[in-house]
C-alpha cells in the first residue's frame, strides 16, 4: 500500500527527499506503460462516475470516496440520467451500473457470472474463505441443495423453526412485562443464527453455544476480511492475508466450525454404514448436513465450507430485513393490531403449517414494502463480465467489469405512488389486482421489484428466508410490545452499494399478556 503512496509523491514531485535514480525512473516508466496499455484496451464508451485520473493515480482515493458516498453518487447520476449506464471505481474493481431497464437482460446473460465475481472478490484460493470456495465449486452443490432440498423441506421445517424461535426470543427479549432496552442488532442476529442453524445442522448443533457464537462471528468477519484484503494489490494478497487480523480470525473460525461439525458428520456416516451392512434403512435427518451428504453421493466436497456458506449467506440478510420491519412497525404502530388479528385467524385455524405462512398476507406486504424502501443494496445482481458483453441496445460491458442493476426502479413514483412513504398495505392491495397476485408476494421477483434478484439471478434461498423471517416476526408480534427509544430516529447506513438498517437502534420492549399462544 505504501508503495503506491510513494509513487504518487514521486510523480507529483511533492517529496524532494526521494532521489529518482535512473533505475527507479526506468522502472516507474515501465510500470506506467504496462498500466496504461492494460487500461487502453477498454472497449466501453461509458463515462466514469468517479474517474481515477491519469494512469489511475487517484485509484485508492476514489474507491474510498465511493465507499463513503456511493449511494448519493449513484442517486445523483440516475436522477439526471435515469436510463443511462455509468461506470465507477469501487473496492471490487471497475463496475458498470446499469439502469433498471436492463434487469431482465442481466438476469439472463450467462456471460455475467456471479461465481466468478465471488471468486475474485472473496479470495477463494486462500484459507479462511472456505465457504466462498465451496459455493464456487463447478458442481454448485450449495446452490443445488438450497434450491432443491431446502425449499422442498420448508413444510417440515415450519414447526421446528417456530419452536426454536419461541425459545430464543424468550431468551433475548426476556419475559419482563415492563419496558426494558433491547439492542436490536444483537438480539435479532442471535435469533436468526439459531433458527437457521436448526434447518442447517439439526437439533443438536443448533443449541451448541460455541457454534452459534462462531457462526455469527464468521458471518460478519469473513466479509470484512474479504474487504480488507481487497485493499491490497492482488499479487501480494497470498502473503498479506497471513498477517491481517480479520483473515486470521476467519481461518480460526473455520477450524472451530470443523471441530464442531465434522464429528457429527463422521458419526452419521458410520451409523449409515452399519445399518446398510445390516440390511436396515439408515435414519433420515431433515437438515442440510444430510442433504449435502446425499447430494455429494460419495464425491469429494467440503462439508464445513458448505455449512459456513449457508450461514453467512442467510444470517445478516434475514436479520437485516427483520430488524428493519420492527423499526418500521415501531414507527407505524397503527398496523400492529391488524397484523395480530391476521395471525390469530390464520394460525388459530391451521396451526403452524406452510399454508399458514402463505396466508399471512398483510405481514407479507409489510415485509415486501420494507424491502422495497430499503433493499440490501443500491445496485443488485452483482456479477462479473467474463467476456465483453454487448447488450441489446449496443451498450458494451467490458470483460472484467463487475456489473450491477440500480435499485432505483423500486422508488419510481410512476410504479409506486408516494414512493418514499411506508405503506404497509401497498402489496396487500396489489395482491388483489388481476395479474398481480404472484408478483406482489415477498418471495417472488419481478422487473419492478428485484430485492431478491431476478430470473436466473434470483436468490435461491428467498423462500426459506421469507418463511424464517415471518416465523420470527409472528412470535415477536404476538408476545411483545415495542417502541423506539425517545428521541431516536433510525437512519439506514450506506457503505458503497450496501444499505443496512441502523445498527445503533435500541428498542424498548415488554412482554405482552398472551391472549393467543403461538
Amino acid at each position: 500500500m505504501e508503495a503506491f503512496n510513494t509513487l504518487d509523491h514521486v510523480l507529483a514531485g511533492s517529496n524532494p527527499t526521494i532521489a529518482v535514480t535512473p533505475n527507479i525512473a526506468i522502472l516507474v516508466s515501465f510500470l506506467l506503460i504496462i498500466f496504461f496499455f492494460s487500461r487502453s484496451g477498454n472497449k466501453s464508451d461509458l463515462p466514469f462516475l468517479n474517474p481515477d485520473g491519469i494512469f489511475g493515480l487517484n485509484h485508492s482515493r476514489v474507491k474510498k470516496e465511493f465507499e463513503a458516498d456511493g449511494k448519493d453518487m449513484l442517486a445523483a447520476w440516475f436522477a439526471a440520467n435515469p436510463d443511462k449506464p455509468i461506470r465507477l471505481n469501487c473496492d471490487t474493481g471497475t463496475a458498470t451500473v446499469l439502469p433498471p431497464k436492463y434487469a431482465t437482460e442481466v438476469s439472463t446473460q450467462r456471460e455475467f457470472d456471479l461465481f466468478e465475481f465471488l471468486k475474485d472478490a472473496y479470495h477463494v484460493h486462500l484459507p479462511g474463505f472456505d465457504g466462498f470456495a465451496e459455493v464456487c465449486q463447478p458442481a454448485h452443490l450449495v446452490n443445488n441443495v438450497i434450491q432443491r432440498d431446502l425449499t422442498k423441506a420448508l413444510p417440515k421445517l415450519t414447526k421446528p423453526t417456530s419452536d426454536e424461535a419461541s425459545a430464543v426470543i424468550d431468551e433475548t427479549f426476556t419475559l419482563k412485562d415492563v419496558y426494558h432496552p433491547v439492542i436490536l442488532s444483537d438480539a435479532i442476529l442471535r435469533i436468526i443464527t439459531r433458527t437457521t442453524s436448526r434447518a442447517f445442522l439439526g437439533d443438536k448443533i443448533c443449541h451448541n453455544k460455541k457454534w452459534l457464537e462462531n457462526a455469527l462471528a464468521h458471518a460478519a468477519g469473513v466479509f470484512t476480511a474479504g474487504y480488507e484484503l481487497r485493499l491490497w494489490p492482488a499479487p501480494i494478497r497470498p502473503i498479506v492475508h497471513w498477517f491481517l487480523p480479520k483473515c486470521r480470525n476467519a481461518r480460526a473460525q473455520v477450524k472451530i466450525a470443523h471441530d464442531i461439525i465434522m464429528p457429527v458428520i463422521l458419526e452419521r456416516r458410520a451409523e449409515r454404514a452399519r445399518m446398510e451392512a445390516a440390511g436396515q434403512a439408515p435414519p433420515e435427518y431433515n437438515d442440510a448436513m444430510s442433504w449435502f451428504e446425499q447430494a455429494a453421493n460419495g464425491k469429494d466436497y467440503d462439508p464445513i465450507g458448505a455449512q459456513l456458506a449457508l450461514s453467512f449467506s442467510s444470517i445478516y440478510t434475514t436479520a437485516d430485513l427483520v430488524s428493519q420491519v420492527l423499526i418500521n412497525l415501531a414507527q407505524h404502530p397503527d398496523v400492529l393490531e391488524p397484523l395480530r388479528e391476521e395471525i390469530r385467524t390464520v394460525v388459530g385455524q391451521k396451526g403452524w403449517q406452510n399454508d399458514s405462512l402463505f396466508n399471512m398476507k398483510l405481514l407479507d406486504s409489510v415485509m415486501k414494502e420494507t424491502q422495497r424502501l430499503k433493499p440490501i443494496e443500491s445496485a443488485l445482481m452483482r456479477s462479473l463480465a467474463v467476456t465483453d458483453v454487448k447488450l441489446s441496445d449496443g451498450t458494451v460491458v467490458p470483460k472484467g467489469d463487475v456489473v450491477a442493476v440500480s435499485s432505483h426502479r423500486m422508488w419510481d413514483s410512476e410504479l409506486f405512488p408516494s414512493p418514499d412513504k411506508f405503506d404497509p398495505y401497498r402489496f396487500y392491495h396489489r395482491r388483489q389486482e388481476p395479474g398481480k397476485e404472484a408478483a406482489s408476494q415477498l418471495a417472488n421477483t419481478s422487473v419492478d421489484q428485484y430485492g431478491f434478484g431476478l430470473g436466473r439471478r434470483a436468490c435461491p434461498g428467498r423462500f426459506f428466508a421469507t418463511n424464517s423471517a415471518k416465523i420470527v416476526l409472528t412470535h415477536i408480534l404476538m408476545k411483545y410490545d415495542w417502541k423506539l427509544q425517545d428521541g431516536f430516529e433510525p437512519k439506514p447506513v450506506y457503505r458503497a452499494f450496501g444499505i443496512r438498517f441502523d445498527p445503533r437502534t435500541v428498542i424498548e420492549a415488554k412482554r405482552r399478556k398472551e391472549e393467543f399462544h403461538v
